[in-house]
């Protein structure tokens, strides 16, 4: 029983507007994908409108004029696709002019002979209409080029789908989901376009198709915020952390190690067992426990004193069986050296302060004793003789006995 239009018509319609959404919100951020997911879905449209269009022509020069102008997106969507997962999955430095202009070789050549077929029929050797319910289907025999093109485009579509699934078994949990949906937006259209070019129908799906990606496209961006969120491989993080990191297998042999810990080391240790390595006699030990351990070590390296903390984590699968460990070695050589300036300085400062305490106490026994003892006499001779000049000498020590008191206690040079 065939299908009513609107079973065809109602999935194109639906992708064209969801990819007009999908380029409005792409050309209103500044982040590195706003190109080639606007330019794709621009191209979505057209394809989705110009399906629509060829499905309700009535001729068959009608139909393949609609046909033409699809592809302008049948040849640019799969390396625009590409350029997009390239971005997405991290390798942005391959999305450059160069490979933009060698991906746009074959677009090229296809479009100018999509358009001059009639000369040459590499693109569609013969053209027939099959008159079906509720439309008329183009019934198209691809020449020699069309079968070169569609082993290239296939190339690129898997290629973008395996470079989401590698990146997917090496990033973390959160980006998975993302890369997932990435992927069936990926396989949608290519199954669609496979059911069509086995014959299997006169429809092509691949435009239909293109509903369920701009519908994944569309809700990740706005629900999820998708290309925002890019995946980080974990091998990525570990290569630019500061400190050694150090990967174990259950069989104690290393299977990962970045740069510093490959200097610390001496050499690339990948492929060893622990106890093969002369750094530290109780690692291996270590690597046998199931709890974390931490200690400090160290070191002589070029001639001088190096401090490390080496810390053990062990390593677990989700059943909690352990699988192996991780050593991290953090040079605190810097932190040491501060701790030890920290120390000096605590030293100078109390040998400065005991310094200044002997002073005060010197000050005190050297001048409080005179000075007390000028005061008796000066009190025994105001007792007997009674001088205005004895009065005024009284009054000069207790002066000087006020300074020195100051000093002695406040540090300061006042009465």
């Amino acid at each position: 029983m065939p299908l009513s239009p609107a079973a065809y018509v109602f999935p194109l319609m639906l992708s064209a507007a969801l990819s007009l959404l999908i380029f409005f919100m792409a050309i209103s951020r500044s982040a590195p994908y706003r190109l080639p997911l606007a330019a794709l879905s621009l191209l979505i449209v057209n394809w989705s409108l110009g399906y629509a269009m060829e499905l309700f022509g009535g001729t068959i020069e009608e139909k393949l004029f609609w046909v033409k102008i699809q592809y302008f997106s049948i040849v640019g969507v799969p390396p625009l696709w590409l350029m997009l997962v390239l971005q997405y999955v991290g390798r942005e430095r391959l999305v450059n002019m160069k490979t933009s202009l060698l991906l746009s070789i074959e677009p090229v050549i296809t479009l100018i002979l999509a358009w001059t077929n009639e000369f040459h029929h590499l693109i569609w050797s013969r053209v027939e209409l099959l008159e079906k319910e509720p439309f008329s289907m183009l019934n198209l025999h691809y020449g020699v080029w069309a079968g070169v093109r569609m082993i290239y485009v296939y190339i690129l579509i898997f290629y973008s789908l395996f470079l989401l699934l590698y990146t997917s078994s090496s990033t973390f949990r959160l980006h998975r989901r993302y890369i997932y949906m990435m992927a069936v937006a990926t396989i949608a259209p290519i199954m669609g376009n496979i059911v069509y070019t086995a014959k299997i129908t006169h429809v092509d799906y691949t435009p239909i198709m293109f509903s369920i990606t701009t519908a994944i496209l569309a809700y990740g961006l706005t629900h999820h915020r998708i290309f925002d969120l890019m995946p980080v491989a974990k091998d990525v993080i570990i290569e630019n952390m500061r400190e050694g990191i150090i990967v174990v297998d259950s069989d104690y042999r290393i299977v990962k190690m970045n740069p510093p810990s490959k200097e610390f080391i001496g050499f690339d240790a990948t492929g060893k067992k622990v106890d093969e390595l002369d750094i530290y006699e109780k690692l291996a030990k270590y690597c046998e426990t199931e709890e974390i351990v931490k200690e400090e070590m160290e070191m002589e390296k070029g001639g001088k004193k190096k401090f490390y903390e080496i810390s053990v984590i062990p390593l677990f699968d989700r059943y909690k069986n352990k699988v192996g460990c991780m050593l991290s070695i953090y040079d605190i050589t810097d932190i040491k050296k501060a701790d030890e300036a920290m120390r000096n300085a605590y030293e100078e400062m109390k040998r400065a302060l005991e310094k200044e305490k002997e002073f005060k106490l010197k000050t005190a026994h050297y001048f409080f004793n005179p000075l007390l003892i000028a005061k008796g006499y000066l009190e025994i001779a105001s007792e007997k003789c009674h001088h205005e000049e004895i009065e005024k000498a009284k009054r000069a020590v207790e002066r000087i006995e006020k300074v020195i008191k100051n000093i002695v206690t406040k540090g300061e040079i006042r009465e």
